[in-house]
């Protein structure tokens, strides 16, 4: 059975998709205001909403305590969350926190500056204009996406730094053999979402068709009356095979997805805060990976997913307004 998903989670979900404002995310979640502004508060800090279970005992922070919260904190090639640290120490994330901060430590998140050249920003506007006219009920749509995972780099997204002026170290980009990585593909709705497809070898045409095959039938359950469905234009999308059984299976139900646009499509919210849930258990083993992938892919129920789909007006709005350039999703 889905879990139902708490308001703390609701919150977040709008707020990793780019509805920073406490007025806004109440208005739509019917939260109290007050409530909320503390939750975004605390995101803003880069902290977790998180309820988990800690031993109640309480701890004497000791001087060895204190320098091993602080050597740990310090290791940039390997950050962690306040909670691993925590746990490590056996203490609460709090007093971490509250360690840390002391000694003069402030979190900050890394950042992505994505640059949309001026033809892709045309065709970004091209497309906003033209899928307003065509699609006007977003619930009926599945957006559909892979994504790549290393074992290794499933690390917390940002880290503390004890020197505010210091800049974090980037984490090594490994090339060829660095332990093992997934792949995953995986399709959403309004109404939920249908079951992941992990696989470790590279993706093909074939493989892709194969995917399509076995979740087609999911999707049309999901939605017996009909859908449209989105993936990107990458090579494997756009072979000649896959286009035959796209053209053949899915009618003229399928979405043509512009370059350079993934603030465009929900799913790509969802990979962003899935990464971020897998982080911050860093799995040691592929099979615990996959575990924790499908654990958090099924809390998306249409709770859950509704205020991505509702963004959709709202982020072409911004597309057209913006000039083609990225969107604050």
């Amino acid at each position: 059975m889905t879990k139902k998903i708490d308001n703390k989670t609701r919150v977040q979900v709008l707020f990793e998709s780019g509805i920073t404002k406490p007025k806004t995310i109440s208005d739509r979640t019917k939260i109290p205001l007050s409530s909320v502004e503390r939750y975004v508060s605390l995101l803003k800090k880069g902290e977790s909403l998180e309820n988990k279970s800690y031993s109640p005992r309480k701890h004497t922070i000791t001087p060895q305590i204190i320098k091993k919260v602080i050597r740990k904190a310090n290791k940039f090639n390997k950050p962690k969350s306040l909670r691993k640290i925590g746990g490590e120490t056996k203490i609460s994330h709090q007093s971490v926190k509250n360690i840390l901060e002391k000694e003069g430590f402030t979190f900050q998140r890394t950042k992505k500056r994505v640059i949309i050249n001026n033809q892709a920003r045309k065709e970004r506007i091209s497309f906003a204009k033209r899928i307003k006219k065509v699609i006007i009920d977003w619930k009926h749509i599945f957006f559909s996406d892979e994504m790549s995972i290393w074992l290794s780099r499933t690390k917390p997204y940002g880290m503390w730094i004890q020197n505010k002026n210091d800049q974090p170290v980037k984490k090594q980009e490994y090339i060829g053999k660095h332990g093992e990585k997934l792949h995953v593909w995986g399709a959403i709705s309004y109404r939920g979402a249908i079951s992941l497809d992990l696989f470790e070898e590279n993706l093909t045409a074939e493989n892709y068709i194969n995917i399509l095959k076995k979740k087609r039938r999911l999707m049309n359950q999901l939605y017996p009356e009909g859908y449209y469905f989105q993936h990107d234009n990458s090579s494997i999308h756009k072979s000649q095979s896959v286009q035959k059984y796209i053209k053949r299976y899915f009618s003229n139900k399928v979405i043509d997805w512009p370059s350079y646009s993934p603030d465009l499509s929900p799913i790509e919210n969802i990979w962003a805060w899935i990464k971020q849930k897998v982080s911050s258990h860093s799995p040691q083993t592929i099979p615990e990976l996959k575990r924790l992938l499908r654990q958090y892919w099924k809390d998306l129920n249409s709770d859950f997913l509704a205020p991505y789909f509702d963004s959709m007006p709202e982020r072409l709005k911004q597309v057209i307004s913006n000039k083609g350039a990225k969107i604050n999703y």
